[in-house]
């Protein structure tokens, strides 16, 4: 009767014990550490997929801005050439006038395509910045699932061992 009441208390006690690991390793799956990384990841993806598109937006800026300066290098050497050709006076002041404000737009381009060009170095910076946070957290990820599943094998481990002593004192006290 001792015996049966010891392997009585022995068998409540694995079968508290199961429980908690089935809850701990339900804790462990439900991954309250690797949930939080995934919702960091998807921010950190949304940030990206922003600064990716306003890049490719600064770029289009800049292939408008080179291709304005292109125009307006083109007609300048053609007033120019207007201009050395022309014998007319009234001629000669019109291109001259139209000469200066060439000029005057082509300092605004240039400042507008140094702006673009320091914003493109910027964004380049800020993703480059992103992405290795993104790939900081990649490896945070992989860390935990791995140690996650470390874990849930160790309790496995422990779960199927208690499995198999409860399984004999089933038997011990039922006989």
């Amino acid at each position: 009767l001792k015996n049966e009441l010891e392997a009585l208390l022995e068998l409540q006690g694995l079968i508290v014990h199961n429980r908690k690991l089935e809850l701990e390793a339900k804790t462990i799956t439900s991954g309250g550490a690797i949930d939080e990384l995934r919702d960091q990841m998807l921010a950190l993806s949304g940030a990206l997929n922003q600064k990716r598109t306003g890049h490719e937006e600064l770029m289009r800026e800049q292939k408008r801005s080179e291709t304005e300066l292109e125009m307006v290098a083109k007609r300048t050497k053609l007033d120019q050439e207007r201009l050395s050709k022309t014998a007319v006076p009234r001629d000669a002041i019109s291109i001259q006038h139209e000469l200066e404000t060439l000029a005057n737009r082509r300092s605004t381009l240039e400042e507008v395509a140094l702006s673009v060009m320091e914003r493109i170095e910027a964004s380049n910076r800020e993703q480059h910045e992103l992405n290795l946070q993104r790939d900081k957290l990649e490896q945070e990820l992989e860390e935990a699932k791995e140690i996650a599943k470390v874990e849930l094998a160790s309790l496995k481990k422990v779960h199927s061992a208690n499995a198999d002593r409860i399984s004999t004192l089933k038997a011990v006290v039922s006989q």
